[in-house]
């Protein structure tokens, strides 16, 4: 099991999951962002067998934390309430996931 206590078959299942997604339109772009991020934190940008590696990884864990919330729930923490308008924000702590709640 991993940190997120996904089992390995899980996992493996994930890094198929991974092979299909480096081959799309999204695999580019948040490579390009990984680039970019690299580059305003002053880091080297490495060459692009070692960034793909580095964005497959990042995948790889975003999805792995997205089944753990599935799993085990999520760690909401509001943000932005806005009483004017009976909203407010709730973001999982762990998997990033967002909802806008309105309040009754």
């Amino acid at each position: 099991m991993n940190k997120y206590g996904i089992d390995e078959a899980t996992e493996a299942k994930l890094y198929d999951e991974v092979e299909e997604y480096s081959k799309t339109d999204e695999f580019e772009l948040d490579k390009q962002d990984m680039q970019y991020k690299l580059q305003m934190e002053g880091k080297e940008i490495p060459d692009d067998e070692k960034l793909n590696e580095m964005v497959k990884e990042q995948y790889v864990d975003i999805r792995c934390r997205e089944l753990y919330c599935e799993k085990n729930g999520h760690t909401w923490k509001e943000t932005n309430p806005d009483p004017e308008n009976g909203t407010s924000d709730l973001d999982c702590e762990c998997c990033g996931e967002h909802h806008t709640l309105q309040w009754l």
